[in-house]
């Protein structure tokens, strides 16, 4: 036994693996590791093909109001999320002029370059259109390498689902319709929020402006077979979704179902 101990250490010194205890097979594992970081890196350029979707295009994107600004002093935290945090920011034109704008910054998980390109892409789209709402964000400047994309400041009172479902009817429906056009006018460019519902739509201190936030999982085109990454299905998405069918009906589903809390303060899968 001491002899076959003494070969052990003596194959660990040596670099021996299988004295060591790894197996070819832990080798396997490590290159296949390897080969799916690989793959993914090679998945994420896709995400910035300028040929593809032409808001990554250099030009585009160094024409952004606030591209070429400098951040200044410390910037005040708004909210943190599961996927991303927001912060209250102040930058400094090259005119000298200042301005403060809210800068959305995703945790770099396995999936941020995913979210980052959603969120950048499907704003800078809206945001091109002479149709663009004002119930959407306008993007501002996007930042890849720190996974940051800014939009124009929106003060508000706080999101729907955090203040309660309005009390009046008329108040309800009046949402419901500023909200379904914004929505409309973000579909007919192709545009698919993939997560409307009340805690992603914040309200002003009048109640008069709304704003649709957390475009992180939007799609720029309907599709069979959409990349899922939630586990299960929310209260404001349709079950299709899980499945990887995206489109219109998507959103439809969304706005209504945002609907039904703005009148009862129920959900689809509450009420059923």
């Amino acid at each position: 036994m001491a002899d076959a101990w003494i070969r052990g250490w003596q194959g660990i010194l040596a670099g021996n693996d299988k004295a060591h205890g790894k197996s070819d097979k832990h080798h396997n594992h490590d290159e296949g590791k390897g080969e799916r970081e690989k793959r993914r890196e090679e998945k994420n350029k896709h995400y910035c093909d300028a040929d593809q979707y032409p808001e990554w295009a250099e030009e585009r994107v160094k024409a952004l109001p606030l591209a070429e600004a400098v951040k200044e002093g410390k910037p005040e935290k708004l909210g943190k999320g599961k996927q991303a945090k927001t912060l209250k920011t102040t930058f400094k034109l090259s005119s000298g002029e200042t301005t403060v704008a809210v800068v959305k910054e995703l945790k770099r998980d396995r999936n941020w370059q995913f979210f980052l390109h959603n969120e950048y892409v499907s704003l800078a789209r809206i945001s091109a259109s002479a149709s663009a709402p004002s119930e959407i964000p306008k993007v501002l400047a996007v930042f890849r390498d720190k996974a940051q994309v800014v939009v124009e400041l929106f003060e508000c009172k706080g999101d729907l689902y955090s203040l309660g479902h309005p009390k009046e009817a008329s108040t309800a429906l009046k949402w419901w319709k500023k909200l379904a056009r914004a929505v409309a006018v973000a579909n007919s460019l192709q545009v698919f929020h993939c997560d409307v519902n009340p805690s992603n739509v914040l309200v002003d201190e009048t109640g008069e402006r709304l704003l649709l936030v957390d475009w992180a999982c939007s799609r720029q085109e309907a599709s069979e077979s959409t990349k899922v990454t939630n586990s299960k299905r929310g209260h404001y998405q349709p079950g299709e979704m899980m499945k990887g069918f995206v489109g219109p009906q998507t959103d439809v589903f969304g706005v209504a179902a945002c609907l039904l809390w703005f009148l009862t303060g129920r959900t689809p899968l509450s009420q059923a």
